[in-house]
C-alpha cells in the first residue's frame, strides 16, 4: 500500500483500517503498540495525528483486550465508556 499515490483522506481511512487489524491480531496490548508499528515498521508517519482520537483510542485498547484476553495496562481491564452504567 505504501508505494500507491493516496490522498489524505485514504491515507487516514487506511491507517484507521489497518490500526483496526492489527488490534484484533492478539499481537499488540494497546493502541500504543499499534502506534508504533504503523509509524516504524510500516512507514505511517502520520499515524499519530490519524489514531489522536480518545473514542479511537479507546476501541483499539478494547480491541486489544479481547483479542488477548488480557488488560490493556496494567493488571486492570478497561471497560469501555459504552458499556458503563450511566447516572441518571
Amino acid at each position: 500500500m505504501m508505494g500507491v499515490r493516496m490522498r489524505k483522506a485514504e491515507r487516514h481511512a487506511y491507517i484507521r483500517r489497518r490500526a483496526r487489524e492489527l488490534a484484533t491480531t492478539g499481537n499488540y496490548h494497546n493502541w500504543l503498540e499499534i502506534e508504533a508499528t504503523l509509524r516504524f515498521k510500516e512507514g505511517w508517519h502520520e499515524a499519530r495525528g490519524v489514531l489522536d482520537s480518545h473514542i479511537l483510542r479507546e476501541k483499539l485498547d478494547v480491541a486489544c483486550q479481547r483479542a488477548t484476553g488480557e488488560p490493556a495496562y496494567g493488571d486492570t481491564f478497561l471497560v469501555p465508556s459504552w458499556e458503563r452504567p450511566r447516572p441518571w
